[in-house]
């Protein structure tokens, strides 16, 4: 049996959808959010993100919560440095040799998405809602089936819900594929984090490059590490090659044979019980759609999914801004004007008491249109930064990867530089044709 719906449904609770239901909430605009995990603790929300002053931090300025998040915020996370597997440095940067550059401070992914959730109205969050499946009941109504059997109807449907999304399949039928990097995602308690490996992954991150394989730890708050062993692979080489039950990280460790001893002192110093498989999928850059159904649009890695590159997020942040820019316009009813007073009163300045936006339903011919233009400039925006996650990817595993990388690094500073100071200005006029 369904049941009827408010204005706005979103499916997943990650950044993306959290920062959309925060702007609708400040603009009056009621909305639910399902989320398939039990709880905010369920599970881990991953290690670290560096935020963008044109896309993460421009999203947190908006909605309210910016001055908030920099309180979470470590600036020195944002040190980088890459070794071949030799343990040959080939960078090495930090925020006070980047200084030139706009500031990417870095969150962990926890730590955000706990500010995001208290920033919301009470019952927000409707928690354990998995979805099953999604249909089309007419051209501007749609079902979501829950995995406990229970549905709901929606006039205006987001799928936030990430690279397996249940709700893109309504605009279209393009998944995403294995793009060749499987990986184990772990974790270093800050009871393990020894001189030595501390001195090794530095404040910030730090790579290692080599051999078709990729060795990633990550600094977070609180003195933990992140670690992230990545390898070009076949899709099905986790299944070919699972874990034993004992002795996970010695297996891991055999993996990186002759690698600088860093590599070595971090793996064994791994809590097993944190040991997560894992495979990366991408969307091609170029890949667009069209859509005739109208309230519904997906954001974040259920549009545009690509390898991690420091963007994923980034983007997807600013997908929920201007997704609500677009919502918020179409679903506040045009002001009442209050009747003027009587000649001469109607000279004498009067104040107004700011009233509560009036929601309306929008028109589907108006809504549709409006979403489909916001699709296509969002993903005018992110195809360069998923293209850039491609040729990143390329590199990382490719020859010579770590000497290589460096070549890259300077072309993005450059690029960096042009993109700061030109893209300021073309960025809207293109936005005007998209």
């Amino acid at each position: 049996m369904s049941t009827p719906q408010g204005p706005v449904t979103i499916i997943g609770a990650g950044p993306a959808g959290l920062c959309l239901a925060r702007y609708l909430q400040l603009h009056s605009v009621p909305c639910v959010v399902y989320e398939r995990e039990e709880s905010a603790e369920a599970r881990g929300q991953g290690g670290t993100l560096d935020l963008h002053e044109e896309s993460g931090l421009l999203t947190l300025r908006e909605i309210g919560l910016l001055d908030d998040a920099r309180a979470m915020m470590r600036p020195e996370g944002e040190a980088m440095r890459v070794f071949d597997k030799s343990g040959k440095a080939w960078i090495d940067e930090s925020p006070e040799k980047s200084s030139f550059f706009p500031e990417r401070p870095e969150i962990d992914r926890g730590m955000l998405r706990d500010l995001l959730l208290g920033s919301l109205e009470p019952g927000t969050i409707q928690w354990n809602h998995g979805v099953g499946s999604t249909r089309v009941i007419d051209n501007d109504t749609y079902e979501v089936t829950f995995l406990d059997g229970t549905s709901i109807t929606t006039n205006i449907l987001i799928g936030a819900d990430g690279t397996f999304s249940r709700v893109r399949p309504l605009l279209h039928s393009t998944k995403p594929t294995y793009n060749g990097i499987s990986l184990y995602d772990m974790l270093i308690p800050e009871s393990s984090m020894t001189p030595s490996i501390r001195e090794f992954v530095g404040s910030g991150m730090c790579i290692v490059l080599g051999d078709g394989k990729a060795f990633i730890p990550q600094m977070n708050s609180a003195g933990k590490c992140k670690v992230y062993a990545e390898l070009k692979c076949d899709e099905k080489w986790l299944e070919q090659n699972k874990l034993p039950e004992t002795g996970k990280r010695e297996w891991i460790n055999k993996l990186y044979p002759g690698w600088t001893k860093g590599v070595e002192e971090c793996i064994m110093a791994v809590d097993e019980s944190t040991i997560t498989p894992r495979r990366l999928y991408a969307f091609d850059s170029k890949f667009r759609w069209s859509s005739d159904l109208s309230g519904v649009t997906i954001m974040g890695d259920a549009a545009h999914a690509m390898a991690p590159s420091g963007e994923g997020v980034n983007q997807a942040m600013k997908d929920a801004l201007e997704l609500g820019q677009t919502l918020v316009a179409e679903l506040h009813a045009p002001p009442r004007f209050a009747s003027l007073a009587p000649f001469p009163l109607s000279f004498l300045p009067v104040t107004q008491t700011p009233c509560k936006p009036r929601i309306r339903r929008p028109d589907p011919k108006r809504l549709h249109k409006a979403i489909r233009r916001y699709e296509r400039r969002m993903m005018e925006r992110v195809a360069p930064e998923m293209w850039t996650s491609e040729e990143l990817y390329k590199c990382w595993f490719g020859p010579d990867a770590a000497k290589t990388f460096k070549g890259l690094f300077k072309w993005l500073m450059i690029w960096g530089v042009w993109d700061m100071v030109v893209g300021t200005l073309w960025r809207p006029l293109r936005g005007l044709w998209a």
